[in-house]
Protein backbone atom coordinates (compact mmCIF):
# COMPACT_ATOMS: atom_id res chain seq x y z
CA UNK A 1 0.00 0.00 0.00
CA UNK A 2 2.91 2.38 0.76
CA UNK A 3 4.06 1.96 -2.88
CA UNK A 4 0.98 2.91 -4.08
CA UNK A 5 1.02 6.01 -1.88
CA UNK A 6 4.21 6.96 -3.10
CA UNK A 7 4.08 6.89 -6.63
CA UNK A 8 0.21 8.33 -6.76
CA UNK A 9 0.78 11.95 -7.08
CA UNK A 10 4.15 11.42 -9.41
CA UNK A 11 1.76 10.96 -12.52
CA UNK A 12 0.79 13.10 -15.30
CA UNK A 13 -0.58 13.40 -18.44
CA UNK A 14 1.14 13.66 -21.30
CA UNK A 15 -1.26 15.36 -23.93
CA UNK A 16 1.15 15.06 -26.92
CA UNK A 17 1.83 10.89 -26.68
CA UNK A 18 -2.11 11.09 -25.09
CA UNK A 19 -1.02 8.43 -22.01
CA UNK A 20 -0.07 8.74 -18.54
CA UNK A 21 3.68 8.95 -17.05
CA UNK A 22 5.34 9.15 -14.53
CA UNK A 23 7.06 12.16 -13.09
CA UNK A 24 10.82 12.22 -13.32
CA UNK A 25 12.46 13.72 -10.41
CA UNK A 26 15.07 16.55 -11.01
CA UNK A 27 18.18 14.37 -10.16
CA UNK A 28 20.56 17.45 -9.73
CA UNK A 29 18.25 19.27 -6.72
CA UNK A 30 17.70 16.02 -5.06
CA UNK A 31 21.61 15.73 -5.07
CA UNK A 32 22.01 18.61 -3.86
CA UNK A 33 19.80 18.23 -1.03
CA UNK A 34 21.18 15.04 -0.07
CA UNK A 35 24.67 16.16 0.12
CA UNK A 36 24.31 19.89 1.60
CA UNK A 37 27.50 20.32 3.03
CA UNK A 38 29.76 19.58 -0.41
CA UNK A 39 27.01 21.98 -1.69
CA UNK A 40 27.82 24.75 0.36
CA UNK A 41 31.71 23.86 0.27
CA UNK A 42 31.14 24.31 -3.90
CA UNK A 43 29.38 27.45 -3.44
CA UNK A 44 31.82 28.80 -1.05
CA UNK A 45 34.87 28.26 -3.49
CA UNK A 46 33.25 30.14 -6.08
CA UNK A 47 32.09 33.25 -4.32
CA UNK A 48 36.32 32.98 -2.44
CA UNK A 49 36.94 32.94 -6.49
CA UNK A 50 35.28 35.53 -7.39
CA UNK A 51 36.64 38.02 -4.70
CA UNK A 52 40.10 37.04 -5.44
CA UNK A 53 39.92 37.79 -9.03
CA UNK A 54 37.86 40.95 -8.08
CA UNK A 55 41.27 41.64 -5.55
CA UNK A 56 43.51 40.74 -8.04
CA UNK A 57 41.97 43.01 -10.75
CA UNK A 58 41.71 45.78 -8.19
CA UNK A 59 45.41 45.51 -7.52
CA UNK A 60 46.67 45.63 -10.55
CA UNK A 61 44.07 48.79 -11.73
CA UNK A 62 45.88 50.34 -8.25
CA UNK A 63 49.81 49.26 -10.07
CA UNK A 64 48.90 50.69 -13.12
CA UNK A 65 47.97 54.34 -11.94
CA UNK A 66 51.39 54.69 -10.17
Amino acid sequence: MEITNENFFNVKYNSELDRLEIRKKNSLLEKIQKHKVISLMVTILIMFSCLNFFLIYSFLKVLQSI
